[in-house]
């Protein structure tokens, strides 16, 4: 389960994550205002994203990031992912240490979290009104 708001920019780059290793999950939107979803049971966290992973409830993009890549389930997938992509090719079939460790993919999450997110929702957003 993956609690988010449809135009949050820090659920959608879990979404992207989710949708790249083709994993199914129950989508809980979350009131804004209210937050009612999260109330009986997220403790003092009242922000979103927020998933449960194997049962344990997991906060915040880079936290639900890194536990889906050290699920075996996520790692076996995108492992095959890699190698069939890599057969039609003459690269190397990258691991997911590799993937994990590798100075692009931080440099992307870090662009992704700290850059790109605070840009895009004053841009969803046609007017100041509507951000809140």
């Amino acid at each position: 389960r993956r609690y988010q708001y449809h135009i949050c920019p820090f659920c959608n780059i879990t979404k992207s994550v989710l949708s790249y290793a083709k994993l199914d999950y129950e989508r809980v939107e979350v009131n804004p205002l209210t937050k009612q979803e999260l109330k009986p049971w997220s403790g003092d966290y009242k922000k979103v994203p927020i998933a449960v992973i194997d049962e344990e409830q997991v906060n915040g993009s880079e936290q639900i990031i890194d536990a889906l890549l050290n699920t075996e389930h996520v790692q076996q997938y995108l492992q095959s992912r890699w190698n069939d992509e890599t057969e039609t090719s003459d690269k190397d079939v990258m691991t997911m240490q590799q993937f994990q460790n590798s100075e692009n993919s931080q440099k992307w999450m870090r662009y992704a979290v700290d850059d790109l997110a605070a840009l895009l929702y004053p841009n969803i957003c046609g007017t100041l009104g509507d951000s809140y």
